[in-house]
């Protein structure tokens, strides 16, 4: 399922008063070509940059660990408000045990389904 997908998905679920939380991830460019994760809550829509600018030419991993704790935090919170579904990425972060992986454990001991997305490169993960 791609991203575009699960955040259409989540979109329209919502529009039939399904009560939804959690986030999907929008990759985009700045005008200056630079490439930005964002995190977006599906229940407000609220954005979240989880990238950091490194410049041009950087070749280490852009993650910004303060957007993702804040991505975590919207994540948290939806489980708190008693969803009926929960939308999260799993990706390269979640399949090394880091990223949103607690929050996946967390909605799972809560009984919370949880549609997700995985990138073929992590689906042995």
């Amino acid at each position: 399922m791609s991203i575009r997908l699960l955040a259409d998905f989540a979109q329209d679920i919502a529009q039939q008063g399904v009560r939804i939380g959690g986030i999907v991830q929008r990759h985009s460019r700045r005008a200056n070509g630079t490439h930005v994760m964002l995190a977006i809550d599906v229940a407000t829509g609220q954005e979240i940059s989880i990238s950091q600018p490194l410049g041009s030419g950087a070749m280490s991993c852009n993650l910004d660990t303060n957007g993702l704790a804040e991505a975590a935090a919207v994540v948290s919170q939806a489980l708190r408000n008693k969803i009926d579904l929960l939308v999260i990425k799993f990706a390269k972060q979640e399949a090394a045990g880091r990223g949103l992986r607690a929050e996946f454990v967390d909605a799972i001991t809560r009984s919370v389904p949880v549609l997700t997305a995985v990138p073929k490169k992590c689906l042995a993960d």
